[in-house]
């Protein structure tokens, strides 16, 4: 019996006594034998989403997610239309078959979605002030504290991790750390407190992290499969706890980014077994602080579910993940595949927190991007339900600018956030929906009017206007305004129109 390890060839050679024989044994990689869509049969209102997923099961039993990368289509785009792989719009009532199949199209899976009408306006939710929250700290200490509209501020970039704190074992350098927390409650600001970065003196490896040496490493008393005494951490949180005491931090989140091997280089039972110590150890000094779970960068909704499997949702009050996107419209399969996974696990009901993004470190945005991007942003995550967000950052030169350190003055971007906080604050969200390159988002205003965001990411574009807001001001993201008539120009700046 020969068992294989790899591809390649290899010669099988047997003797008995004087008798001997050989063959030669080549071993080629598996091949997908079909593809399974799911979810099956399900049932969407008009002007929502639905992320189905692809999996594609190998010849050896193995199995992949092949969302990405399967061709997918609907039977009728009128009723259901695809904008991003498995991701479907549902447009008007009616039925549609909507088929994933290989490349080379031998391989289908299909399944019915119905789409039914609304039966009213739609579900709303209210836009808390609270839903606006900010880094800051990048360039300290030169910028002031973040003067745009915001409550809730997470520690990240303030020096002030596990590693900076925690600088030997047994001793606590907490000067840095009462700083930064005194000025985030002098501006009454709800505080995201991230437990992360090892020290190096307690973790496990010394090298393959981005911030510090060992800093992305797991403890040294925590196994790979989440047993171990895990005594370092705990000696940490417990430490923390004695120090700031109840009620001054509201949030406490476990990690950053643990599906990035520079963030962490630890496995999933083992930043599960961080967030089960830190739970019991916070909760036991402070009731009423929330544990968010750990953020996965972007689109990552596997790592999610993996976390989700190994035990997660007991140990945390609120989920995470970081809404970085290279257009805000992707933000839309990031957050429904996440729901996904939550209403698989049954957790749908926690609140879901974006702890940090924007349009990230990796393309170049200036000029009407910093405007057209922060608006759909922000609008997007308040129209899906994510219970809050950290745009990430104020002062920052690399991503998300908000304050310009050289002129003092705000950015594009940070005046944009001024403006969609005046438009949206206190008001009722409702469903987004998407008709072409079109998007639109309802609002009910604080006093009970209907308004409309509504913009076209393709560029201007002829827009006819509802006849509710016919003769009714818009007000552009400049502060500028006009009166809508039967139609309106329309581009990649958000626009709300306005009711009588």
């Amino acid at each position: 019996m020969a068992a294989t390890t790899a591809q390649g060839s290899a010669t099988v050679s047997a003797t008995s006594g004087s008798i001997s024989g050989s063959a030669s044994l080549t071993v080629t990689p598996p091949i997908v034998k079909s593809v399974v869509i799911s979810p099956t049969s399900p049932s969407i209102v008009v002007g929502t989403f639905q992320q189905f997923t692809s999996t594609s099961i190998f010849t050896d039993g193995s199995t992949e997610n092949s969302t990405a990368w399967e061709k997918w289509s609907s039977s009728d785009p009128a009723i259901a239309t695809l904008s991003q792989p498995g991701l479907v719009n549902g447009m008007t009532a009616g039925t549609a078959t909507i088929t994933v199949s290989t490349n080379s199209g031998a391989l289908t899976s299909s399944t019915v979605l119905t789409v039914t009408a609304p039966s009213g306006p739609g579900p709303t939710v209210t836009v808390s002030p609270t839903f606006f929250g900010i880094h800051s700290g990048q360039a300290f200490p030169k910028a002031p504290w973040p003067y745009v509209p915001n409550s809730g501020w997470r520690s990240h970039d303030d020096g002030i991790t596990w590693a900076d704190i925690n600088t030997s074992q047994g001793v606590y350098e907490w000067s840095r750390f009462d700083q930064e927390i005194a000025k985030a409650q002098a501006h009454n600001e709800e505080i995201l407190y991230t437990l992360f970065e090892t020290p190096n003196w307690a973790a496990s490896s010394p090298g393959g992290c981005i911030q510090g040496v060992g800093s992305c490493n797991p403890p040294n008393d925590l196994n790979s499969d989440g047993t171990g005494s895990d005594q370092h951490f705990q000696n940490f949180v417990s430490a923390l706890m004695s120090h700031v005491g109840p009620g001054k931090i509201k949030y406490f989140e476990i990690w950053n980014e643990p599906n990035i091997a520079t963030e962490w280089g630890g496995t999933v039972a083992q930043v599960v077994r961080l967030a089960k110590d830190a739970n019991a150890i916070i909760k036991a000094a402070d009731p009423q602080a929330m544990v968010v779970g750990p953020a996965p960068s972007s689109y990552n909704a596997d790592y999610q579910s993996s976390m989700l499997a190994a035990g997660l949702a007991e140990y945390v009050d609120a989920f995470g993940f970081h809404g970085y996107a290279s257009q805000p419209e992707q933000l839309i399969t990031t957050i429904t595949r996440n729901q996904t996974v939550f209403a698989q696990y049954g957790v749908q009901s926690k609140p879901f927190l974006d702890t940090e993004g924007s349009w990230g470190e990796f393309q170049s945005c200036t000029g009407e991007c910093m405007e057209y991007f922060t608006a759909r942003w922000y609008l997007i995550q308040m129209a899906m339900g994510v219970n809050r967000v950290y745009w990430y950052g104020w002062d920052y030169t690399n991503t998300g600018e908000y304050y310009d350190v050289k002129t003092n003055q705000l950015t594009l971007a940070g005046s944009t956030e001024e403006q969609i906080h005046n438009w949206t604050s206190g008001a009722q969200a409702g469903l987004l929906s998407q008709v072409g390159n079109t998007y639109s988002m309802p609002i009910i205003s604080t006093s009970g009017q209907d308004e409309l965001a509504v913009w076209n990411t393709s560029g201007n574009t002829s827009y006819q206007v509802p006849l509710q807001y016919q003769g009714s001001p818009y007000y552009n993201l400049d502060g500028t305004n006009g009166v809508a008539g039967s139609t309106l120009t329309v581009g990649v700046d958000p626009i709300l129109l306005t009711s009588n």
